[in-house]
């Protein structure tokens, strides 16, 4: 299970096998499943806002993280505009901080 710093869930955290494509995305309650490929030695786990950890596979089966915030992305996030755009011919979403 991949959890924030507080313990609750993280859905949709990326979970990436180093050096491959092989991937997958954390549930509503933080679990995932993946299949590493033979030989593989690293996980790198990916959430905006929070610190992208790696973590070695080694022998393990399951491998449960909490995830940490980071604070210099989320500085540099603050107070900035971000404009989405939507697919076809709807109208521009602003969000800001």
């Amino acid at each position: 299970m991949v959890s924030a710093d507080d313990g609750s869930a993280l859905p949709g955290v990326t979970v990436v096998v180093k050096g491959t494509t092989v991937g997958a995305v954390t549930d509503f309650e933080g679990k995932y499943t993946i299949v590493a490929p033979a030989g593989s030695e690293t996980l790198v786990f990916s959430f905006v806002g929070m610190q992208t950890t790696e973590i070695a596979i080694g022998n393990s089966t399951v491998i449960d993280l909490s995830m940490e915030v980071d604070a210099v992305r989320m500085d540099e996030l603050s107070g900035h505009r971000l404009q989405a755009r939507p697919p076809g011919n709807l109208p521009p979403v602003l969000f800001q901080s």
